[in-house]
């Protein structure tokens, strides 16, 4: 029947998208034959890049049964490249007439319902002639406001010279197409591609114009670019060789960092295995990567695994070292693409650890021939030093008295008791590396001090000492080192005292206690260490001198007793108990010696019975 459309749609390829049944009846194809094909298999008088085709034309159609029928065609083009062709049959005017206002009408519905903005201006003054809703929408104006303006009012000023000059070389073609600047309504700046096609509107010569807004697709374009730009920048700056591998095991990618650690060109490495890669020594190399565990390395797996070192050959044969870690590439879909790898030159720490290894081996065999000669030196030199020491006593007594026989005599058996001490001493030091100290057991701090006390009541009445103790708590450790901290420490107090009476202290206060002192945050838990405090009111030592004490053999003095070994043997024992020493001090004014020692998970305080003492009895 007249005034039926007949409309055929095609996409960018020209393909058949969609086609009426009266269009496919008119070109002798059964229902849905047609869709898929070309354009102009069906109609072979469409030339789809002409620049000159206008309007309606009449052509002689042939249908698929050879048959001739007279047609009138138009064809629409859309932003995408495809477009529609409309056209009617010419077997009687009449019917003609009836086709072409169908058609018109259906040409009419297309322009309304393009889902781009679509609008036609004149091509010598470039107003607009008609917009669709999808120009109205997006663009902001009213129809109304559309009509009355033309295409130099939508764009920046400073392009509206560009805009009248491709006006101007465009009017005569029959489709152009370009990327300009477009201002909306409420003023934002959009980026849009255009297809002009011209055609005849109510008699003036105009083009009907498809734009898409590509704003969003520069923007995310140019974000690309600057993620892109990013990553190459960080890639080829950090001191990481990082490289590439497709699912086919090829490198598609080589930092500059690879390039100098494995000495290969990016251009000779693009397309091939990894050349660091030395099959014979990685059995576990992996078509998309390197075995990091002993297991092949797959692409199923994204996240990175833990790093492992690997020998790797640089250009040349030379052999490297290297933390490498690896990670499977996805696309956005999920679908593996490859892996990366990341490696570390770990050479110049390996050959450094093994030269400490070497060290460590070196110094404990040292060590050990260190301690074999201690142990020997003590026990081969004790049987002389007591021969010494009688001898020279037997040589007193046959001897008549003589003062100066007598005065030699004293110094033999003084430097043989010195060296004794000194063997004792040194045999002492070295047992301390023997064994490492119960840390799981608990000390009864005032019953130590309290043996400590007894043990050398008789030098202690001999100084004339007063003993102050304070309330002292339970510890952890080794009860017999604990001891030999305090009577070094007593020792030091005797040898070391002044002309007046010799007063002793000994305290004790929590970590916690000891920080809130200082001014020192500390957390409300139970106290983790103690620190303790044996103060006399000796001749003290310099504070420049206050380190230079606990070193061995370290004798401040010619004037007293002693070989520098006592404070280097304390300073061992709370050091082995993860304590810690250090002196208070003036001279002439006393020394206070300060150590921490691990508590024993409360804060009970025990001396003696319970109380503070007050040790005198030295008169």
């Amino acid at each position: 029947m007249p005034g039926k459309p007949r409309i055929c749609l095609f996409d960018a390829n020209g393909l058949i998208t969609d086609i009426t049944a009266r269009a496919e009846e008119l070109v002798g194809f059964p229902p849905g034959a047609a869709l898929g094909r070309h354009v102009t298999e069906l109609f072979p008088f469409i030339d789809l890049n002409s620049e000159h085709e206008k309007g309606w034309e009449e052509v002689a159609l042939e249908r698929a049964d050879r048959k001739q029928v007279r047609v009138a065609h138009s064809l629409l083009r859309t932003a995408n490249g495809g477009g529609a062709i409309a056209f009617v049959e010419l077997s009687g005017r009449e019917s003609a007439v009836d086709e072409l206002i169908e058609s018109d009408r259906q040409n009419r519905l297309l322009f309304e319902q393009h889902p781009f903005p679509t609008w036609v201006y004149d091509i010598e003054t470039l107003r607009f002639l008609d917009v669709n809703p999808a120009a109205i929408h997006h663009y902001g104006y009213s129809r109304e406001e559309f009509l009355s303006m033309t295409l130099k009012d939508i764009r920046p000023s400073e392009d509206v010279p560009a805009t009248v000059e491709a006006a101007r070389r465009n009017a005569l073609a029959f489709r152009s197409t370009g990327r300009w600047r477009h201002r909306r309504k409420d003023g934002q700046i959009i980026t849009v591609d255009i297809t002009a096609t011209a055609t005849t509107y109510r008699g003036r010569r105009a083009k009907l114009a498809v734009i898409q807004d590509v704003s969003d697709w520069q923007e995310s374009q140019r974000k690309v670019a600057e993620a892109t730009a990013l990553i190459d920048a960080i890639v080829n700056t950090v001191p990481l060789a990082i490289w590439g591998i497709d699912l086919s095991g090829n490198v598609n990618f080589w930092n500059s960092k690879a390039e100098e650690l494995f000495g290969w060109r990016e251009a000779e490495v693009l397309g091939a295995p990894p050349p660091c890669l030395a099959p014979q020594e990685l059995p576990g190399v992996a078509n998309t990567g390197i075995d990091m565990d002993g297991t092949r390395a797959s692409a199923r797996n994204t996240s990175a695994a833990a790093s492992v070192e690997r020998k790797l050959h640089r250009k040349g044969g030379e052999a490297v070292y290297c933390d490498i870690w690896s990670a499977a590439l996805r696309d956005p879909r999920g679908s593996s693409i490859g892996t990366i790898a990341v490696a570390a030159d770990t050479t110049e720490r390996r050959r450094g650890q093994e030269q400490l290894a070497t060290y460590v081996q070196n110094l404990a065999r040292s060590n050990d021939d260190l301690r074999q000669f201690a142990y020997a030196a003590s026990h081969h030199l004790q049987e002389p030093l007591r021969n010494v020491r009688l001898f020279a006593e037997l040589l007193g007594e046959l001897q008549p008295a003589d003062e100066r026989a007598a005065e030699f005599r004293g110094h033999i058996q003084t430097g043989a008791k010195q060296i004794q001490e000194l063997v004792d001493g040194l045999r002492k030091y070295w047992e301390l590396g023997e064994s490492v100290p119960d840390l799981q057991r608990r000390v009864d701090t005032g019953a130590v001090l309290k043996r400590v006390l007894a043990e050398s009541h008789a030098a202690l009445q001999a100084a004339g000492a007063s003993i102050k103790v304070e309330p002292l708590p339970a510890l952890l450790g080794s009860e017999q080192e604990l001891a030999t901290v305090f009577k070094e420490l007593l020792s030091n107090a005797i040898r070391f005292r002044g002309q007046g009476r010799l007063q002793i202290e000994i305290s004790a206060r929590s970590s916690r206690a000891a920080a809130r002192a200082a001014n020192q945050t500390q957390s409300c838990s139970p106290a983790r260490e103690w620190e303790l405090c044996v103060r006399d009111n000796g001749i003290g030592i310099a504070p420049a001198y206050s380190d230079r004490i606990f070193e061995i053999f370290k004798r401040l003095s010619r004037a007293h007793e002693g070989i520098g070994l006592g404070l280097a043997l304390v300073k061992r024992i709370i050091e082995r108990h993860h304590g810690r020493i250090w002196v208070q001090s003036e001279e002439g004014q006393g020394s206070a010696f300060y150590f921490t020692w691990p508590a024993a998970g409360d804060e009970a305080m025990t001396v003696s019975a319970g109380k503070t003492v007050e040790a005198r009895g030295m008169e």
